[in-house]
């Protein structure tokens, strides 16, 4: 048996204020330090399993808040979308902007944000680092992700491809997550909501 517990990072001002932010290396806001503080103790018993983070601040203090005394690793592979020439700007800011026309429109998956990357790339980027942790051939593997929105949709896409689900539908709140268990018999999750104020 296979144990993967996948986290969104708790919330940034950024987030609160509604800006597209994937490479920009922000830290958690007060109110998300104190909703993720609040959430501590509702959290499950990770003992023996293996850490891993995006490396961000947001991820990276997210886990620590949780998981004071864990070790972890940072992988530049779980990070966020590149927005590119979008980072830290506001759909209101943008939606006059022929550029961002572009990206939004036709097929999401393929178009590039201007000096950033696609959904796909950061998909393929994300999907085989789970590969690799997930390859070998020990009996049982426990393993802990704390990540972005982005990934953590990616992931549960890769895992869960017969549910045909979109981003919106996989998508959870700051904080929150999924746990997911593997075996030789299948995959099944039970998706994880510690509070439900911020989405």
């Amino acid at each position: 048996m296979t144990t993967v517990y996948i986290f969104r990072h708790g919330l940034t001002k950024e987030a609160e204020l509604h800006l597209y932010c994937g490479k920009t290396d922000v830290p958690l806001s007060a109110k998300g330090i104190e909703l993720l503080q609040k959430q501590k103790e509702a959290m499950p018993d990770l003992c023996g399993y293996s850490f891993y983070s995006s490396g961000m601040k947001r991820t990276d203090r997210t886990l620590e808040i949780l998981y004071p005394s864990a070790v972890y690793k940072k992988e530049a592979a779980l990070r966020e979308l590149d927005f590119g020439i979008f980072e830290c700007h506001s759909y209101e800011e943008l939606r006059d902007n022929c550029q961002y026309q572009m990206w939004i429109s036709g097929c999401n998956e393929l178009n590039v944000c201007p000096g950033g990357e696609s959904s796909l790339q950061m998909k393929d980027r994300v999907i085989s680092f789970a590969k690799k942790i997930l390859s070998g051939k020990e009996e049982e593997k426990r393993i802990a992700i704390f990540t972005h929105g982005g990934p953590v949709v990616a992931l549960m896409q890769y895992f869960f491809p017969e549910e045909k689900k979109n981003f919106y539908e996989w998508r959870c709140g700051f904080g929150q997550g999924y746990k997911i268990q593997l075996d030789d018999s299948g995959a099944s999750y039970t998706k994880l909501e510690f509070d439900k104020e911020i989405k």
